[in-house]
């Protein structure tokens, strides 16, 4: 049986930025290892624009359902702030399903950027202007 340490303190990366998560020392050759934030903390992290947290759930292969979870919580919650008004439970559907489509066309358009830009080989975006010209 392994025994545990009380966590530690934030260890530095490679890149010098702290990681994230809590870090608990083994007895056994004292290796650490970094648990992963929950999704609560991942929620507070990201309203605080905390950095360490982008990355964490940029190199987090399993997000995309968190991911997912918040534009789904956050289209309901543009749906439940549309009631004030003066609609039911109709105006929380329209407005909650009009929140998940925008957020969808402008994903798609960011995507849509971005292969270009990655895959077409194109500096600056400006592509169109670049034939015309």
């Amino acid at each position: 049986m392994m025994a545990r340490f009380p966590p530690v303190e934030a260890e530095t990366r490679a890149n010098g930025r702290a990681s994230t998560g809590k870090g608990y020392a083994t007895a056994e050759g004292m290796a650490s290892t970094i648990r992963a934030n929950t999704f609560l903390q991942r929620l507070i992290g990201a309203a605080a624009l905390d950095a360490a947290i982008y990355e964490e759930v940029e190199s987090d292969v399993n997000a995309t359902g968190q991911a997912m979870a918040v534009v789904v919580l956050s289209s309901i919650a543009i749906g439940i702030g549309a009631r004030g008004l003066g609609g039911g439970a109709g105006t929380v559907a329209l407005f909650g399903v009009i929140a998940l489509v925008t957020w969808a066309a402008w994903a798609l358009l960011m995507f849509e950027g971005f292969l270009r830009r990655v895959l077409g080989g194109v500096e600056n975006g400006c592509s169109e202007m670049r034939k015309a010209g």
